[in-house]
């Protein structure tokens, strides 16, 4: 008796002393997981469905999936668009800052009407199996050509599914079932009412299908028993089929039960399996987005172990749920969703007021956020969109399959709507994350993080000390560098270059640029490619798209100036575009210098002195600028309009009436007025108190001069004139007279951000326009200091709605869908 007891004994510790030891293994295996980083991507697409020669419209989101901030690291972001024989159609490469960006993409000629799907990724999203990038579906439509419609076939071949709760089906007890049916393009069969039979043709189970084609049912199942499911259509037909819901004899399975406040988990096996069980060591763990924790399992006598949870106490979104045996074998798993505490938020009511043609929209959030950022969608009411932020960084990341309607599981959130979320995980079956294969391998990153560009620069000919000049670009300063005597190699990092820009490198030898006879090798070098698994369903649109006439009139081009309804090609040289751009910030007259200013006048004073208003001298060391009287004279004779009057200036002298003087000023002599009494000359924001410092300054750095003669927004100094000079050494150095640069193409850049362009339609009350026409893309709005937010759009001529995404910095998503009807309007 003492032996049997001793022997038990050590029985018991050993098996106590194993458990832990496993414990503790699987706990580090855990925590190395949850320890790298994962980041999820989203775009918010303007619409679903588009006409040939539209742009579409996309704001991306990119959090931590953690927390749901946005995600800082990440710079680049690939993006793909795919049509149905999965061929790649357009691939840019997006740079993305503090997680957000936005683009267009043209619909041009390599588009046809069709199915396309488009995916969202970053380089170190292809380390994972989980779904952390973007994936989903749109279609380009043709108004001249007729669409298929789909069929309602009931003899169509089906796609019906049974899947057990924990992964199998247990012998002799109460089992759950996820149930789903597809039609043979992969969505889901509305509505069916299901009635399972067993050999005898008892109903052991009636129950409905949702609209999604999901539903769930319980019963008791057996082994060796043959089953048959009774399908009866809305339409009162009704087929027969036989169904496989093979039992297995022992085992475990999981069973899981919400209430309000409360999760219910079940370890569940049947008698038969207890003898076996009982020698066996079981660990139940609990994996969500805060980390994993596990917990000791053993069978004794009973065959049904409990836990319960405090929902308020787990963090908001997925929680999985898996059992593993001793052999370190994920045995049955169950995923489900906790919603108390979910990070998301949505608009007041928003409020709109008409001004002239337009209304004025404000809104603000029903929760606090810290700078968020939120893309919107104005459609007409019947337009279709995919809009999905809620669901596609709290669920799609944590399954493994494709969801009809994400969004859908996520608006007027109930009772009813919880339980239809846990049927969908139910038919999902194990998550996204093969334990199994991670606790018997280390985790393996092929694919690192990219920050910006990189290049490797091969030295062909190796000297002493050299120097090298990486030209300066719309995005990039110039860069120098120094490398040291016979290196044959140096790297650049954070690089940031378009598509439509050169990379331009030069040798320097003293003031000359030469050749600089090297080999770059980039990283990133192609586009990557991204093995996704999830197929995604197209949709058949059974809307009407025919019409009898072009619904557009015309879409503008990024590089054209629309004005009064008259497409013009812009032919502006990049100078005066330059000069109009920066002239809206200035209360003076901007000049843009160019090459031959610089070779034609060489100094600032012969510049200036051909400035209209300005007169400039230097002798001496001495430099001196005033204004013309004439000047003078439009402060004091201004005409009706404000400008200056031709004739006679306060002292008699003649005017030309354009802000100069006709007089001889040979021989003349200047007044020096003194620092800061006359016009102030300002480098670089930095007002000069001595204006000698321009003696016979050079043109050569001299960027674009800014000339305020009236000191309208200076303040006290320069409240007489200013002229402010901007300078930049990429200048000269860029120069074609001092350059002989080596020419790189980036093989992945960029893409440069593209204006979206509302398309303009000939109708915009039709059931057209209803269908696909758009009213307005907004790509990133803000708030302003009392946390509102406000934007205009032109007055829609049909009932319309507001799809609002976005996110912010505290981690909170925001969802809203405003509708608005035009008889509801207060105008």
């Amino acid at each position: 008796m003492l032996k049997k007891l001793l022997t038990l004994s050590f029985l018991l510790l050993f098996s106590t002393s194993f458990a832990q030891n496993l414990i503790q293994e699987l706990q580090k295996k855990a925590d190395e997981n949850y320890q790298i980083p994962r980041e999820t991507a989203y775009l918010h697409l303007n619409k679903s469905v588009y006409l040939k020669g539209e742009q579409i419209a996309f704001t991306a989101y990119i959090l931590d999936r953690e927390n749901l901030q946005p995600f800082t690291s990440a710079t680049n972001l690939y993006l793909q668009v795919r049509d149905a024989s999965k061929k790649i159609v357009n691939e840019q490469m997006l740079l993305i800052n503090q997680g957000v960006t936005s683009n267009t993409i043209k619909i041009d000629s390599t588009f046809v009407p069709g199915d396309y799907t488009i995916t969202a990724f970053t380089n170190w999203m292809r380390n994972f199996d989980e779904q952390n990038y973007f994936l989903d579906q749109i279609e380009i439509i043709d108004p001249a050509s007729p669409k298929i419609a789909s069929s309602n076939n009931t003899n169509e071949a089906i796609d019906l599914q049974f899947l057990p709760e924990s992964g199998h089906l247990l012998n002799g007890i109460l089992n759950s079932v996820g149930v789903i049916a597809k039609t043979n393009q992969g969505l889901g069969i509305a509505n069916l009412q299901v009635q399972i039979k067993d050999a005898n043709n008892s109903i052991l189970s009636d129950f409905k299908l949702n609209h999604l084609g999901i539903g769930k049912f319980v019963f008791i199942p057996k082994t060796g028993a043959s089953y048959s499911a009774m399908l009866k259509y809305p339409d009162g037909s009704s087929k027969v089929i036989p169904v496989d819901l093979n039992t297995e004899a022992k085992g475990i399975i999981l069973t899981a039960t919400n209430t309000l406040d409360r999760l219910h988990i079940a370890v569940k096996t049947n008698t038969e399996s207890l003898k076996t069980l009982v020698s066996e060591n079981y660990v139940l763990m609990l994996h969500n987005r805060k980390g994993s924790q596990l917990q000791e399992l053993n069978f004794t006598e009973k065959t049904t172990q409990e836990f319960v949870f405090e929902l308020e106490q787990l963090p908001y979104g997925v929680q999985t749920f898996t059992l593993i045996n001793s052999e370190r074998q994920a045995i049955a798993e169950r995923i489900v969703f906790n919603h108390h505490n979910l990070p998301t938020t949505q608009f007041e009511t928003v409020k709109s007021r008409l001004t002239e043609d337009s209304i004025e929209v404000t809104l603000k959030p029903k929760k606090q956020l810290k700078n968020p950022v939120i893309s919107a969608s104005i459609l007409p009411k019947k337009v279709s969109t995919n809009a999905s932020i809620r669901a596609n960084h709290l669920l799609k990341p944590y399954v493994k399959g494709y969801i009809q309607e994400p969004e859908w599981y996520f608006t007027n959130i109930d009772a009813q709507k919880i339980q239809e979320l846990d049927k969908l995980l139910i038919t999902q079956g194990w998550s996204s994350f093969d334990w199994s294969t991670a606790f018997k391998n280390p985790a393996k990153i092929d694919h690192p993080f990219e920050n910006l560009i990189a290049f490797e620069a091969t030295i062909n000919k190796p000297r002493k000390e050299q120097q090298f000049l990486i030209h300066a670009s719309e995005t990039n300063p110039p860069q120098t560098l120094t490398i040291p005597s016979e290196a044959d190699k140096f790297i650049v990092d954070n690089l940031i270059h378009y598509a439509d820009q050169e990379l331009n490198i030069s040798r320097m030898t003293g003031r000359r640029l030469v050749l600089p006879d090297l080999n770059l090798r980039f990283s990133p070098n192609t586009f990557p490619n991204l093995q996704s698994t999830i197929e995604i369903p197209f949709k058949i649109d059974d809307q009407p798209v025919q019409t009898t006439y072009d619904p557009m009139v015309f879409l503008p081009e990024p590089n054209t100036e629309l004005l009064d309804e008259v497409l013009i090609t812009s032919t502006v040289s990049k100078e005066k575009l330059r000069e109009r751009k920066l002239g809206l910030r200035s209360f003076g007259r901007v000049k843009v210098l160019t090459d031959r200013d610089r070779k034609n006048y060489g100094t600032l004073v012969r510049y200036l002195n051909n400035q209209v208003g300005l007169r400039a001298r230097e002798s001496q060391g001495q430099f001196i600028v005033t204004k013309t009287m004439g000047t003078l004279a439009n402060q004091y004779n201004p005409d009706t309009n404000g400008k200056p009057t031709a004739g006679v200036t306060p002292n008699g002298t003649a005017s030309n009436g354009d802000n100069s003087v006709i007089l001889d000023t040979a021989g003349s002599d200047l007044i020096d007025p003194g620092p800061y009494q006359g016009i102030v000359i300002f480098l670089d924001d930095a007002p000069i108190a001595d204006n000698n410092f321009f003696y016979n300054y050079s043109l050569e750095q001299v960027d674009y001069i800014d000339i305020n003669l009236r000191g309208f927004g200076n303040g006290l100094i320069g409240s007489n004139g200013s002229i402010k000079i901007y300078t930049d050494n990429k200048v000269v150095l860029n120069s074609p007279r001092y350059s002989n640069p080596q020419k790189f193409k980036v093989p992945v850049a960029f893409s440069v951000v593209k204006k979206y362009y509302v398309p303009k339609f000939n109708v915009t009350n039709d059931a057209f326009f209803e269908l696909y026409g758009v009213i307005d893309w907004k790509p990133q709005l803000k708030l302003d200091e009392k946390g509102t937010m406000r934007f205009k759009i032109k007055r829609p001529d049909v009932d319309y709605k507001m799809v609002f995404q976005g996110i912010s910095e505290d981690g909170i998503l925001l969802h809203d869908v405003q509708e608005v009807s035009l008889e509801q309007e207060p105008f």
